[in-house]
């Protein structure tokens, strides 16, 4: 009976084992996919006439801007409210 219990005390930590390397590859893969997002994020912060990054002073300066508002807005859904709604009457009375 000995030679049993250390047979299934072995396969439990064999498992056990399994379950921590997998465990451990998911996560390397989360934080390489999160550090190539950040070096990405970088290059196009580099970019942005908006954003300093040289440290000093406020790193996010948002430009000014006016939106052009359209004098004349049409509604793309028609608002009447005389139209008939149709009534189905269901074959089984």
């Amino acid at each position: 009976m000995l030679w049993l219990d250390v047979a299934i005390e072995n396969i439990l930590e064999r498992a056990n084992w399994v379950q921590v390397r997998m465990t451990q590859k998911a996560i390397k893969q989360v934080l390489t996919e999160r550090y190539y997002s950040w070096q990405e994020a970088e290059l196009l912060a580099q970019e942005d006439p908006e954003i300093d990054l040289s440290g000093e002073g406020p790193v996010y300066n948002p430009m000014e801007f006016e939106e052009e508002v359209d004098a004349e807005v049409k509604p793309e859904i028609s608002l009447d409210t005389g139209a008939k709604t149709e009534q189905k009457t269901s074959p089984i009375a």
